[in-house]
Parts: C-alpha cells; structure tokens; sequence
C-alpha cells in the first residue's frame, strides 16, 4: 500500500470541482448512491479496488465511529492527536483539513515498522 501512497505524495491527482460537486448533489445517502440521468449508480469495494489499486484482503484502514475521545483515537490511528481548540473556542470534534495536510507532509520513514507505516497510510488516505 505504500508505494500507492507514496505517488499521490510526489504529484497529487488533478480536482475537477464541478463535477465534485455535481456528484454530491446527486448523492443519496438513504440508499448509498448517486441518482443520475441515465440511472442509479452504487460505487462498489471492487469498483474502489480498480480505482485505487489497493487489494481487497487484509485489515481495513479504518476505526470505529464515536466522539468520546476523538483526539487520542486520532492519535493512534495516524500517530498524531490532533491539537487541542484555542482558548475560548467550542471543540468541534473534528480534524481539520488543513491540520492534516501539514502533518502529512513528511515522508515515511524507509526503516518504519508495519504500523507507522499504516499510520502514514491511513493519514495520507485521510487527506486524499
């Protein structure tokens, strides 16, 4: 999965925006599709395999889903807590996007063990 990873760091893929956008606005969550003119479409795990190159086998690269002690779970999925809301400002329970775009931009190490390995994966899957 790293060498994966490790294209996007050189060079990340274009954005088209409008059709981003396009794709959300078409996007129904009741029924985990997108309703276009021609029909509905539902992105598949296979689909994501062809698109991403990363195999189907193996543990996922996610976690569980729960605001309770988001910035510690942070931490140990990608290695970094997320900082702590300035003085006077609600917590979002949220990771900020531009947050991780700078902790992501060191390479991983070449003699990192499998889970920091994972941890730059999962930062930089995040990201993208």
């Amino acid at each position: 999965m790293l060498p994966f990873v490790l294209q996007f760091k050189r060079n990340p893929p274009p954005v088209n925006h409008a059709t981003l956008t396009a794709l959300m606005d078409r996007w129904r969550p009741e029924t985990h599709s997108f309703h276009l003119a021609c029909g509905e479409m539902k992105m598949t795990l296979e689909d994501m395999t062809m698109i991403s190159g990363l195999p189907l086998n193996g543990d996922a690269v996610t976690g569980h889903v729960n605001a309770a002690n988001w910035r510690h779970r942070v931490g140990v999925l990608i290695g970094v807590e997320s900082p702590p809301p300035l003085p006077g400002k609600p917590d979002g329970s949220k990771v900020k996007h531009s947050w991780l775009k700078q902790v992501t931009g060191a390479p991983c190490p070449a003699d990192a063990d499998e889970i920091v390995v994972q941890q730059y994966a999962r930062a930089y899957l995040w990201y993208v």
